[in-house]
C-alpha cells in the first residue's frame, strides 16, 4: 500500500493548496483574528468573532476533505465502483439492524465476512486504479491490436525476416499486456461478485424478515442459505492474497523482456 500512501499524500497537498479555500480560510481567520484582539473579551463581538475562526478552520478541514476525496480515484469508473460497495454495504447493514434479534443474529457471522472483504477490496481498487493510470500514460487509448504495417510474404527474405521479427515482438508485448491487464479486470470481477452477493444475502435477510417475523433461524437452515455467499466472500479473499497488483508491474515486466533477450542474444554469440 505504500503506493496508495504516496497517492494519497500528494492528493491531501493539492487540496491542502486550492486556491479559493485557502484564501477564503485566511480572510475569514484573518478577520476572527482583528476581532479577538481588539475586541472586549467575552463580549459579544468577541464570541461571534470565535465562532468565524472555529468555522474557517472547520469549513477549510471540510473543503481539503472534499478536494481529497476528489482526486482519491485517478479513474472516474473506480470511484463510482467504490460507491457502489460503499451503498451496498451499508443497505446491507441496514437490513439486519432492521431484522429481529432472531434472524439477525444468524447473519451476524456472515457480516464480519463482508466488512473484512470490504476492507481487502478497497486496497485492491486502489492500487487497480494506479495501474490502470499507468498503462494508459504507458500505452495510450486505444492501443494498438494488429502492426501498424501488416506482415506480408514477399520474394525478399530479408524482408519476411524482418516482418518475422516484429510479430515475434508484437507478440511478446500482447502476452505482458494481456498478463497486466487481466490483473486489473480480475479486481473488477471481483467487486462485481462482492456487490452481487451483497444483494443476494439482503434479499434473503428481507425474505426471512417477512416470513418469519420474530422466529429465529435454525443453524442448519441459515447455514444453507447463505453457503454459496459464504464460500464467494471467501474465494475473493483467496483471490486478492494471490492476485499480486501493483503500480510499476508494467516497468518490471518490460525490464525482465529486455533481459530475457539480452540472454537469448548472448547465448547465440556464444554458440556461433
Amino acid at each position: 500500500m505504500d503506493e496508495v500512501r504516496r497517492h494519497d499524500i500528494k492528493a491531501f497537498l493539492r487540496a491542502l493548496v486550492e486556491p479559493v479555500p485557502l484564501v477564503s480560510a485566511a480572510a475569514a481567520g484573518y478577520l476572527a483574528f482583528l476581532g479577538l484582539s481588539r475586541l472586549e473579551p467575552l463580549s459579544v463581538f468577541w464570541w461571534m468573532s470565535a465562532l468565524i475562526g472555529i468555522g474557517a478552520i472547520g469549513g477549510f478541514g471540510f473543503s481539503t476533505y472534499q478536494g481529497w476525496r476528489k482526486r482519491r480515484f485517478l479513474n472516474s469508473e473506480y470511484d463510482r465502483l467504490w460507491e457502489m460497495i460503499q451503498d451496498r454495504h451499508r443497505r446491507f447493514h441496514r437490513a439486519i439492524r432492521r431484522a429481529p434479534r432472531g434472524i439477525a443474529d444468524g447473519f451476524l457471522e456472515i457480516a464480519r465476512t463482508v466488512d473484512h472483504t470490504k476492507k481487502r477490496l478497497y486496497g485492491s481498487i486502489r492500487k487497480a486504479d494506479l495501474v490502470k493510470k499507468e498503462i494508459l500514460d504507458s500505452e495510450g487509448v486505444p492501443r494498438l491490436s494488429s502492426l501498424p504495417i501488416p506482415p506480408a510474404t514477399t520474394a525478399d527474405k530479408e524482408t519476411n525476416d524482418l516482418y518475422q521479427v516484429a510479430a515475434k515482438n508484437f507478440e511478446e508485448y500482447q502476452t505482458v499486456f494481456e498478463a497486466i491487464t487481466a490483473k486489473v479486470s480480475r479486481t473488477e470481477a471481483q467487486c462485481a461478485v462482492f456487490i452481487s452477493a451483497l444483494d443476494s444475502l439482503r434479499v434473503q435477510l428481507l425474505g426471512h424478515r417477512l416470513e418469519r417475523k420474530d422466529t429465529a433461524i435454525p443453524k442448519e437452515e441459515m447455514d444453507e442459505a447463505v453457503h454459496d455467499i459464504r464460500t464467494q466472500l471467501e474465494s475473493i479473499n483467496d483471490a486478492l492474497d494471490e492476485l499480486e497488483l501493483r503500480p510499476g508491474f508494467l516497468t518490471d515486466q518490460r525490464e525482465a523482456l529486455e533481459e530475457l533477450e539480452q540472454r537469448g542474444g548472448t547465448d547465440q554469440q556464444v554458440d556461433s
